[in-house]
């Protein structure tokens, strides 16, 4: 005689999320952030997570996989300029600074992030000392003029 197996019930749909909300505050990029306030994102490899020059509206965080930065030269050619990985930053600059995206995102392979929307991102960065924010606007002011000065070449 043979024993069926017992079927495991199903879990919940709040357990999931729950379980997913723990690994994410696993994540040391995350942390001081609010499990309930991100949702992850998964793209395959060659996808556009956004283009050079679009409004943004949110920030990345790598939890796997690899992004590619490029940006497209003078004769229209596409050049990537750095690669993120695994507990990297993706588009802050932007929300940062001037709110256009400096460059062109792309997944190099099967990559999975977590998406922090522009309001959730605003309302952690004015809770900065005003002082300290405006460095921050410098800082990447600055590098923007970097990169744009080193795409000329």
């Amino acid at each position: 005689m043979t024993q069926r197996a017992k079927k495991r019930p199903r879990p919940k749909a709040k357990a999931k999320r729950a379980k997913a909300a723990v690994r994410t505050q696993r994540i040391p990029a995350l942390r001081g952030l609010k499990a309930g306030q991100l949702r992850r994102k998964k793209f395959k490899a060659g996808v556009v997570l956004f283009h050079e020059e679009d409004a943004a509206d949110c920030t990345y965080v790598v939890v796997s996989g690899a992004v590619s930065l490029s940006r497209l030269s003078r004769g229209g050619e596409d050049r990537p300029f750095l690669t993120l990985r695994a507990n990297e930053i993706v588009g802050e600059m932007a929300l940062i600074a001037d709110g256009k995206r400096s460059a062109t995102a792309t997944a190099r392979e099967d990559t999975e992030t977590v998406v922090i929307d522009r309001a959730e991102f605003l309302s952690h960065l004015s809770r900065l000392n005003p002082f300290v924010h405006r460095v921050l606007t410098a800082l990447v002011t600055r590098l923007k003029t970097t990169t744009d000065a080193y795409m000329e070449f």
